[in-house]
């Protein structure tokens, strides 16, 4: 079996409890990406959501989890000291350790969910935060990558977390910036 076949076949035993597959809030005939989240983020995404400015927000989030789902082209940067603003997914440092930033920058100052792929189009977001906590605090990033790889290996004991070679191997429809 490959990693991708592990990470499906727990993400299988899971979900429900500790894991949970988020389909478009609209529903759509056909998801194009697979987007599963843990019960924290699950918190911030599933309405109804706060009639005030972190609701904003965390609707905000949740569109972009839907438009990643629905097969929407994404900016993809590689380089984590490198992300312009519009990136919407980026890599963190170290790259090695292959835990991913979904980016939500609307709403300014927006969210950050963290979390690593399970294959291609396949995403699982572990932990969130909001923007304005990680800026000019090279240790949050740090702590948040760190709990993003312990809930990772809560969640999946000793399976690796997705590695490809080149973005192609992690998504389709995306454009690097």
């Amino acid at each position: 079996m490959s990693i991708t076949d592990y990470i499906k076949h727990r993400i299988a035993a899971l979900e429900g409890s500790r894991l949970f597959s988020l389909p478009p809030v609209v529903p759509v005939d056909e998801v194009v990406r697979e987007v599963f989240i843990s019960e924290e983020v699950y918190e911030i995404v599933m309405p109804p959501w706060p009639e005030n400015y972190d609701g904003s927000r965390q609707a905000g989030h949740r569109g972009d989890l839907d438009a990643f789902t629905l097969g929407d082209r994404f900016s993809v940067a590689e380089d984590p000291f490198k992300k312009p603003f519009n990136a919407m997914l980026a890599r963190t440092h170290p790259v090695s350790d292959e835990i991913w930033d979904m980016r939500t920058t609307d709403p300014l100052p927006g969210i950050r969910s963290l979390g690593a792929f399970g294959g291609k189009d396949l995403f699982i977001a572990l932990v969130w935060d909001y923007r304005e906590n990680f800026d000019g605090d090279p240790d949050h990033w740090d702590f948040e990558i760190n709990r993003c790889k312990t809930k990772w290996d809560e969640l999946f004991g000793s399976i690796p977390r997705f590695k490809g070679t080149s973005l192609d191997e992690y998504l389709s429809n995306y454009h690097a910036v």
